[in-house]
């Protein structure tokens, strides 16, 4: 089990080699990873890192998300010939694939639908990052969780963010609309109060229940004015602007 804020802070560089070798190794076989597939220890270092700077979860079973992942590559590349395509379709819950896009605005037309998030039950993922000399499966899970529909594949703990986004698999959609309808009924301007805005971010980061966060959130927005943007979408836009700042490289070692 990866927790996000012991691999964040405890250890700066994650676990040691030969711990990653370690698990590298026993997830090759316990996945039943082809060796045309093979895990090595750089490669799942940089997945660590990117799954423990996830901001939708406390903590994430490496296992099971690792085994989602492959589930997926391997069904795409049944479904695509083995040949990985610009961008895929795939069902949130079965993870089975429904369609494949092998032309660029097909993709972006699809992957900008309101429909490809928690209101929908089906998912797009872009694969045009996918360095084009490495179509590797670790390389492939690296781009997937570094974007929006990889969520989907996580198994963890949640936090209120993942649970708006609909990543909480103990959540129907009547929940996660629900909790969604709570903060658009309850949104407000922070009146250029950055303690206020910092105090609403943290509540999107907590473990709280649904219940206690909903309490803490309507005593945040006494005397506040009422606003036509809620934080939810400042958070969305705040991450969205993040992600395309962030380099995109091929997995290097550190």
């Amino acid at each position: 089990m990866i927790n996000t804020a012991y691999i964040n802070n405890h250890h700066k560089g994650g676990y040691s080699t030969q711990k990653l070798k370690d698990i590298s190794q026993a997830t090759t076989q316990s996945l039943g990873i082809s060796k045309n597939y093979k895990i090595d220890a750089t490669q799942m270092q940089t997945l660590v890192k990117n799954l423990s700077q996830n901001k939708h979860f406390d903590t994430i079973d490496f296992t099971k998300t690792l085994e989602n992942a492959y589930k997926v590559f391997s069904n795409l590349m049944q479904f695509s010939k083995n040949e990985l395509p610009l961008g895929f379709e795939m069902d949130k819950n079965s993870f089975e694939i429904l369609k494949i896009y092998d032309k660029a605005q097909d993709l972006e037309n699809n992957f900008l639908n309101e429909n490809n998030s928690y209101k929908g039950s089906k998912v797009v993922i872009n694969l045009k990052d996918l360095n084009s000399k490495d179509k590797s499966f670790m390389n492939f899970a690296n781009v997937v969780f570094n974007q929006f529909g990889g969520g989907y594949l996580i198994e963890g703990q949640s936090n209120i963010s993942g649970k708006l986004m609909g990543f909480d698999k103990n959540m129907d959609k009547n929940q996660i609309q629900d909790l969604n309808d709570f903060i658009k009924n309850n949104s407000f301007i922070a009146n250029g109060s950055m303690e206020k805005l910092m105090e609403a971010l943290d509540l999107f980061s907590s473990n709280l229940s649904i219940e206690e966060f909903k309490q803490k959130w309507l005593n945040l927005t006494i005397n506040l004015e009422p606003s036509n943007k809620t934080i939810e979408q400042i958070v969305r836009e705040d991450l969205k602007a993040k992600e395309e700042q962030k380099p995109r490289t091929p997995i290097q070692s550190e």
